[in-house]
């Protein structure tokens, strides 16, 4: 370190003279560099003031798993990842705290994951869940629309991604797995991001905190919702024969009762006590 030098010793044949810092790779919030390993140089302004350089901590991979039935309904679960030796800086509590009390810690070679769901039976209750979770759309809640197309086939629209300050906490990719229950997606109608691919049964958006996507997909059995209605039903109507049962059991007593009981289940108390026997 040096207070002063010649310009002729360390300028470049430019004249001019540059400082800068060596630090580990991905201290300014590159996630992928920080992977990466190695080092990284932090440019200096010089004078003589100080320079403060602040190191960014955040996620650093983020998975969305969003899944939607045919009545627009769905469900949405966001895992967020980050080292445990950064977590350990900015600390768990704050990481709840920013989060929301319904995140879920997990940790696996080193990593801490925290996820976070949101689910709703209708297309009228998903958006609200959504924002709840940081989810912007284009403009207002975040959207998700199926079309019921033909017999049996649908086309869905999901436009979503990550806003406010969620986004400005996600330093690494993102991985999208969009998926049906009671839908099979079965052709790309529109991607907006341009990486998304077609499985056999999701469709996957690399590299990206959002998903803006239309698709065509096609019934594939009974969705929860519908079963949950069914299984509801089956519950209503076993209690009725339960009941019957009961009743068809019991209908000699139960039809004592309704005549108010027979005379000889009442005493008669006008011919008084009987004698005791000798």
């Amino acid at each position: 370190m040096v207070d002063s030098i010649e310009c002729s010793v360390a300028c470049g044949e430019y004249g001019t003279l540059t400082q800068s810092l060596e630090v580990p790779a991905g201290f300014t919030g590159d996630a992928e560099a920080a992977a990466a390993g190695g080092t990284e140089q932090v440019s200096l302004e010089g004078g003589p003031e100080p320079q403060t350089i602040t190191r960014s901590y955040g996620f650093t991979e983020a998975d969305y798993d969003l899944t939607v039935n045919r009545e627009g309904g769905g469900s949405l679960e966001m895992a967020l990842s980050i080292p445990v030796a950064d977590e350990e800086v900015v600390t768990e509590d704050a990481i709840l705290e920013f989060l929301g009390g319904d995140a879920e810690r997990t940790e696996e070679d080193g990593t801490a994951v925290y996820t976070r769901t949101a689910e709703a039976k209708t297309a009228e209750e998903l958006p609200g869940e959504l924002q709840a979770l940081g989810l912007e759309g284009v403009e207002g809640p975040p959207q998700v629309e199926v079309y019921e197309s033909g017999k049996k086939n649908y086309e869905v629209t999901v436009v979503m991604g990550v806003g406010g300050d969620l986004s400005e906490k996600i330093l690494g990719p993102g991985t999208w797995t969009v998926e049906g229950d009671g839908l099979r997606p079965t052709s790309l109608v529109d991607d907006q991001s341009g990486s998304a691919s077609l499985g056999e049964d999701a469709i996957v958006v690399k590299q990206s905190h959002g998903a803006w996507m239309t698709f065509t997909a096609e019934r594939t059995g009974l969705s929860t919702v519908t079963i949950v209605l069914i299984l509801a039903g089956l519950a209503v109507l076993g209690l009725l024969v339960a009941a019957g049962v009961v009743g068809f059991l019991h209908r000699e007593k139960i039809a004592g009762l309704l005549r108010g009981g027979s005379e000889t289940d009442v005493p008669d108390s006008s011919s008084g006590p009987s004698d005791p026997s000798l």
